[in-house]
Formats: C-alpha cells, sequence, structure tokens
C-alpha cells in the first residue's frame, strides 16, 4: 500500500517538476518580452524626437495654410499616440511579468512540497520493508525452531 502511495507522490513530484519549468521559461519569456517593449519605447522615442524636430525644420519660415497646419499638428499628435501606446504595452508587459513571477513561486513551493512528500513516503516504504524483512526473518527463525531436532524426553 505505501509503495502505491509512493509511486503517486513521485508522479506528483514529476508534474511538479514539469510545471516548475514550465512557469521558469514562462517568466524567461515575459522577462525578454518585457525587454523588446522597452527596446521599442526607447528606439521610437529617438526616432520620435529626430522626426519632430525634422518635421519643424521643413515647415519653419514656410507659408502654410490652416488644413496644412492642422494635418501637422495631427501628424505630431499621431507620434505621441503611438508613444503613449507603446507606454501601455510596457505596463501591461510588467503586469504580466509580475504575474508569472507569482505562477513560478507558487510553482516553486508544490514542487518543494511535492519533494517532500516523495521523501515522506520513501522513507514510509523503507520503515515498513525493514519491517516486513524483520518479520520475515523471524517467521524464518520459527520455522528452523520447529524443526530442530530436539533431545528425547523419557517418559516415566
Amino acid at each position: 500500500m505505501i509503495d502505491k502511495l509512493q509511486q503517486i507522490k513521485i508522479i506528483h513530484e514529476q508534474k511538479a517538476s514539469t510545471e516548475l519549468a514550465k512557469a521558469k521559461q514562462q517568466k524567461l519569456d515575459a522577462e525578454q518580452h518585457l525587454s523588446r517593449c522597452r527596446t521599442e519605447l526607447e528606439q521610437y522615442m529617438l526616432w520620435q524626437q529626430e522626426e519632430i524636430k525634422r518635421r519643424y525644420q521643413e515647415i519653419i519660415g514656410r507659408e502654410m495654410k490652416m488644413d496644412e497646419l492642422s494635418d501637422f499638428n495631427h501628424e505630431i499628435s499621431g507620434y505621441k499616440i503611438k508613444q503613449v501606446k507603446l507606454e501601455q504595452d510596457i505596463e501591461q508587459a510588467q503586469q504580466a511579468l509580475e504575474q508569472q513571477i507569482q505562477a513560478l513561486q507558487h510553482a516553486e513551493s508544490a514542487y518543494a512540497y511535492a519533494q517532500k512528500q516523495c521523501q515522506k513516503y520513501a522513507e514510509l516504504s523503507r520503515v515498513e520493508s525493514a519491517k516486513q524483512q524483520k518479520l520475515a526473518n523471524l517467521l524464518e527463525d520459527q520455522a528452523l525452531d520447529d524443526f530442530k531436532v530436539r533431545a528425547p524426553v523419557a517418559i516415566g
């Protein structure tokens, strides 16, 4: 019975180990995604500064109609909107990373618990095997005692 329970605990440990590896990989993926989002924002900010500077240089000293100026301002606003979206992407990636960190901590706890259970049942199995061996030895000794030649007993 203990051996079957031990086998179940080993299966649970293997599953917990698999979940732990999966959680580690998901955390790594989340870290990489956050890094990519940050890099994308940094690159965009550099490009945006240069682009806005370039666009203003184009219109300085130039006469513009109202609709052209409106289009220009709309284009500049579009740059800022894209920047805000990239910043939101970073926030979402950060939240996803935090969730993955929590999931990893949970998986680590589950794995540690599963390992302790395996060790506990391995020890119980070892103790039970030792008891069974003692009992078998005792029964064997008793059986041998039954077959020992005994000195004849005088009657009368």
